[in-house]
């Protein structure tokens, strides 16, 4: 068992931790997705989460299992 003053080995203890924007265009890169795409991809999939919820993002939220605060900051995002 290491000592408290012993620095923490485990994998990835001192690797920057990514936001969600980075981890989106990394992946939009990855997979080639050009970022207009992308941009209605989100757009269509807020639509038709909320129309399906009657545009309460609490219950929106719940269901896709997106935080609520993060899902009204995609949904002001996208005006």
């Amino acid at each position: 068992m290491p000592s408290a003053s012993s620095p923490n080995t485990s994998p990835g203890a001192n690797a920057p931790v990514a936001s969600s924007a980075d981890c989106q265009t990394s992946l939009m890169q990855r997979f080639g997705v050009p970022d207009t795409d992308a941009h209605q991809l989100e757009q269509r999939f807020l639509e038709r989460l909320l129309a399906e919820h009657q545009g309460n993002v609490s219950r929106a939220a719940a269901a896709s299992g997106i935080a609520r605060r993060h899902l009204q900051r995609l949904r002001a995002k996208s005006g």
